[in-house]
């Protein structure tokens, strides 16, 4: 469940994202810079609120304690992942306006799957292995080739 509200919560993101880049583009301030920056600040202001917002959170729960907030701060994992996480969030606001919501979330549920067939296949991150079949590799294809059908044919 939690999975299928990230999913839709991930789509509505990438187009207020994308509304906001566009915004951005055609306001007196960003005219003359190319689109990318304007999807940049896009995606900076998201991560703002988004960063304030956690902060209320946290502070109304308490669970964020000096000596964690340090450790997380330093830790190589911490940068990795939130800079993934901004990389990912500047990918879906810069094509959410260019090739559409549905085929800018469908390509990135294929990248998913591939991604984490591949890590799991192989073990890497720590996450157990788990054997890569002949069914996840037909499903993959099976999703790829409806995709295909429904955005690029259809």
């Amino acid at each position: 469940m939690w999975g299928f509200v990230a999913g839709i919560l991930s789509t509505i993101q990438g187009i207020f994202n994308g509304n906001l880049g566009t915004l951005l583009h055609e306001t007196t301030e960003f005219q003359n810079s190319a689109a990318l920056t304007a999807s940049i600040a896009s995606s900076f202001i998201a991560f703002l609120f988004g960063t304030l917002l956690l902060l209320i959170v946290v502070s109304v729960n308490r669970e964020l304690t000096p000596g964690k907030f340090v450790s997380g701060v330093r830790s190589g994992t911490a940068w990795a992942a939130s800079s993934m996480g901004a990389f990912f969030v500047l990918c879906m606001t810069i094509l959410n306006p260019t090739i559409g919501p549905g085929l800018t979330v469908s390509l990135s549920i294929i990248g998913l799957m591939i991604s984490s067939i591949i890590i799991e296949h192989n073990g890497l991150f720590q996450v157990p292995k788990n054997k890569t079949t002949r069914l996840k590799i037909i499903s993959v294809a099976i999703f790829t080739i409806g995709i295909i059908i429904i955005k690029v044919v259809g």
